[in-house]
């Protein structure tokens, strides 16, 4: 057999095996992401408390211990940061941009330069507890506008006749 008809036998075989390998690693700028935050309630619960153990150790100097932005540096830092429960905030934020925030940092997502990339300093799964952690915050901000909205209606009952 000649090299010519042995390559011609061998580059499909090898095309075939490298196209069903894993891609290759991916740049800083691109992250991998787990699909999103645990199924189980159980699982966020636990998410959301890690989350909130990082926050205090990492974030809160900067986005408070509340996350209302008003961290000890927060005067100190123009545009000021986050705050995660405002409502305009909690109504607009996803999860993966929460997440691509925290791993990428502020520039990368056209955001504050003052928001470092935490993605080289926190494992992915850190990363998505600090994701569930923010998200419940907002998520808390929102139901709390819902129930006053709801206790503002009038007290209706229907009338009887």
């Amino acid at each position: 057999m000649t090299p010519a008809q042995l390559t011609c036998i061998l580059l499909p075989i090898v095309l075939a095996i490298h196209c069903h390998k894993a891609p290759p690693s991916q740049s800083s700028s691109q992250v991998t992401l787990r699909p999103s935050l645990p199924d189980s309630r159980r699982e966020l619960s636990i998410a959301s408390k890690n989350g909130r153990d990082l926050f205090k150790k990492n974030c809160a100097m900067c986005h408070g211990l509340e996350g209302l932005g008003d961290g000890v540096n927060a005067p100190n830092l123009s545009p000021p940061p986050r705050n995660f429960r405002n409502l305009a905030f909690a109504k607009q934020r996803t999860v993966h941009h929460i997440f691509h925030v925290i791993s990428q940092g502020g520039i990368q997502n056209h955001l504050s330069a003052n928001m470092p990339a935490w993605g080289k300093s926190f494992k992915l799964y850190e990363q998505w507890d600090l994701v569930a952690y923010i998200d419940q915050i907002a998520r808390t901000e929102l139901q709390k506008v819902r129930l006053e909205n709801r206790s503002a209606l009038p007290n209706q009952t229907p009338s009887k006749k």
